[in-house]
């Protein structure tokens, strides 16, 4: 009989137990959905009252900021150990920044861009936010709510562009069977990466300068071909176009360059003309850019 009881005693109390956890799970739950309820009226009734939620987010639309990447990353896998040794993450960074110019001065000019905007954004913030007008008062009377709510949906309206140029750096190596792996890294800053863009920038100028000027010398200078000869004094009837004489006249005819080689002349049809020798000896290296030639 008592052992009966016991049991009994036990089966109750496990049955009160489960019915009093219940209880308060559903107490619980009723609670958070009440207070989540209270939350969104309360929220619902700021965003419909408020003039200055309206004014930011009128401000918002005002300035629009550059979508960028919190950070960038450089990765360049070495393939031997030697090259993992020599290899300057600097250098790195400046190889790629020659190979994607254009790309960096867009990234930069939106850094800057959104760095200039942002300090002009928050000064507008943080004006409409902190400045308390008449109507507000009387909505803070009404609604003892209302101003700790208010504050709190304007700062989720803050926006928080990029306004850092971040770019990560890494080198690695990885050895033959996998048993040694090197690895090594760098951040550079916003002011790091203008620095190393324009000594890129810097150096692509002075490359495209030398080829240039090297790519033309060399067109200018080379012999002029007998086929382009031919043709020429083909054009011009075999004859000087300056005095008319010709082969049969006793002279010996030239092929001459109209913009001298040494003023920038290149060896094109457009360039070159028949001249006698005695006209190309007095005309030399003349060039006259506004009269005849």
């Amino acid at each position: 009989m008592q052992s009966i009881n016991s049991s009994s005693i036990t089966t109750f109390c496990v049955i009160v137990g489960t019915i009093i956890l219940l209880v308060v799970f559903i107490i619980i739950v009723l609670y958070r959905e009440g207070k989540q309820k209270l939350i969104a009226k309360r929220t619902e009734i700021v965003k419909e009252y408020s003039k200055k939620y309206q004014k930011i987010k009128q401000i918002n639309g005002q300035y629009p900021f550059s979508p960028l990447q919190q950070q960038y990353r450089i990765a360049k896998n070495c393939k031997t150990k030697q090259e993992f040794d020599k290899t300057d993450i600097d250098t790195i960074l400046c190889s790629d920044i020659s190979d994607n110019l254009a790309e960096y001065k867009q990234l930069l000019n939106s850094v800057i861009r959104n760095q200039n905007q942002y300090e002009l954004y928050n000064k507008d913030f943080n004006i409409c936010l902190y400045e308390i007008t008449d109507e507000d008062k009387e909505l803070y009377l009404k609604w003892d709510f209302f101003d700790e709510y208010e504050e709190k949906l304007c700062e989720e309206l803050r926006q928080k562009p990029i306004t850092e140029l971040i770019v990560k750096v890494e080198k690695e190596y990885y050895s033959p069977k996998g048993r040694n792996h090197y690895r090594a890294c760098s951040v550079f800053d916003t002011k790091e990466i203008i620095a190393h863009y324009k000594e890129a920038r810097l150096h692509s100028e002075f490359d495209y300068i030398f080829k240039t000027s090297y790519y033309k010398n060399d067109n200018r200078r080379d012999p002029i071909p007998p086929s382009m000869r031919y043709d020429i004094m083909k054009r011009d009837g075999f004859r000087c176009v300056l005095c008319g004489a010709s082969a049969q006249d006793g002279v010996k005819l030239h092929i001459d360059h109209i913009l001298p080689v040494s003023k920038g002349g290149v060896t094109e049809p457009s360039n070159l003309r028949t001249l006698c020798d005695k006209c190309n000896l007095g005309k030399g290296a003349k060039y006259d850019p506004y009269g005849f030639n």
